[in-house]
């Protein structure tokens, strides 16, 4: 019999062939859930990231440690590889060294096979409908949908949310559904660290509801105190292993400069910790050509009022954009890192550098042109000390 490890963590555990190289690793939530899977191959190690929607997204880095390939699974090669990964789960419950506790976790995972994780996936939809796209930081947040689809549906590059009418649901709608979520997630809710406020632009909501929403969530799911210092979260965490650290949620550039920064306030109050706003580009000309609403001054006004409030902010900026005209890109590229750089902007805060994908097609490699466009990006809004993050947001990595 081939070498097994079982490793049990805080909040999942891991499955692992032929130790300590390993040719494939599992990873299951404490709800017995699939996860993620590394492979390693004669001809590449690829890691793959499975979503409670059943898809599953595989990825292969380079030497970098960046992940050059990004595609998602077709249902053939799915359903292989989750054939393959519960072989493994019951080959770790025939050994005779695997431990009691172990058992009890493999025991979780097997109920939660192929026909199961189906099963579970039409629940997901039926709850969420989707959930797109969410920033990198917030990839392990318990999503709750204060509103559905986007209030705009403009921008050219996205289509998220084409074909959902923007809803902000009713106190007694928005009960039910986190009904259902605290339902779905059960045990597996313990992998989660955050409340994310969807779906696209769920900040934009009159400051009163939103804090009624705020406040329901905080009596159906065990929410952090909004003062408790941060030096304090991790051992809050322990002690509360369901607990949720935080609110976060997208916020448009145009729609924020329409709250006051005595709304802000009152939201940073009851926890709102970061809001990320799409900026996408430093230049106006760009932002029109792209039919985003937003234009450059109401970043800055809305980024000034999150600030003053003790909010912090992501702002997210386009990679990739002007392939065909090379004055508007490099215009894009100068006035973008201007925009960084003119925003109050601390260690507290992230600017995400997301490369410009078509999001129907998804190509499995980017472009020369966005990479190369990225990294002068990169090395443009860069700050000697003292500045925000900078970090790449590849929406194809993404799955939830």
């Amino acid at each position: 019999m081939p070498s097994i490890a079982t490793n049990i963590k805080d909040a999942s555990f891991t499955v692992g062939l032929n130790p300590p190289e390993y040719d494939r690793i599992l990873s299951f939530d404490l709800g017995g859930r699939l996860i993620g899977t590394y492979v390693r191959s004669a001809d590449d190690e690829a890691n793959y990231r499975r979503g409670f929607d059943n898809r599953i997204i595989k990825l292969v880095k380079d030497v970098t440690l960046r992940n050059k390939w990004i595609a998602e699974l077709p249902d053939n090669q799915r359903d292989a590889l989750l054939t393959a990964s519960f072989e493994l789960v019951d080959a770790a419950l025939r050994d005779a060294r695997t431990s009691e506790a172990e058992r009890e976790l493999l025991r979780r995972a097997a109920r939660n096979g192929p026909v199961e994780l189906a099963v579970q996936r039409e629940r997901f939809i039926s709850i969420y409908g989707a959930v797109p796209i969410l920033p990198p930081d917030q990839y392990r947040a318990l999503v709750v949908q204060a509103t559905r689809g986007c209030p705009f549906n403009t921008c050219k590059f996205c289509s998220f949310y084409r074909g959902c009418d923007f809803q902000i649901p009713s106190a007694t709608e928005f009960a039910t559904h986190m009904e259902a979520v605290r339902e779905f997630f059960g045990e597996s809710l313990r992998l989660r660290h955050s409340v994310f406020l969807g779906d696209a632009n769920a900040i934009l909501i009159p400051t009163k509801i939103l804090l009624e929403r705020i406040t329901q969530v905080r009596a159906g799911f065990d929410v952090a105190p909004p003062d408790l210092p941060p030096k304090e979260e991790a051992a809050w965490k322990r002690e509360h292993p369901y607990g949720l650290i935080g609110f976060y949620g997208f916020l448009d550039g145009l729609t924020g400069t329409r709250k006051s920064q005595a709304d802000y306030a009152a939201l940073a109050a009851a926890g709102l910790r970061r809001v990320y706003i799409g900026a996408e580009s430093g230049c106006d000309e760009v932002l029109a050509g792209l039919g985003k609403p937003c234009r450059r001054a109401d970043v800055i006004e809305t980024v000034a009022l999150c600030k003053q409030a003790g909010i912090a902010v992501a702002v997210i900026l386009l990679a990739g954009l002007g392939a065909n005209d090379a004055n508007l890109a490099a215009r894009h590229v100068i006035r973008s890192c201007e925009l960084i750089h003119q925003l109050p902007l601390d260690p507290e805060d992230i600017v995400y550098l997301s490369p410009y994908v078509d999001t129907g097609s998804r190509p499995a490699a980017l472009p020369l042109f966005a990479e190369d466009q990225l990294a002068a990006m990169q090395a443009g809004v860069a700050r000697p000390s003292g500045g925000p993050r900078v970090v790449l947001y590849d929406i194809r990595g993404f799955i939830y």
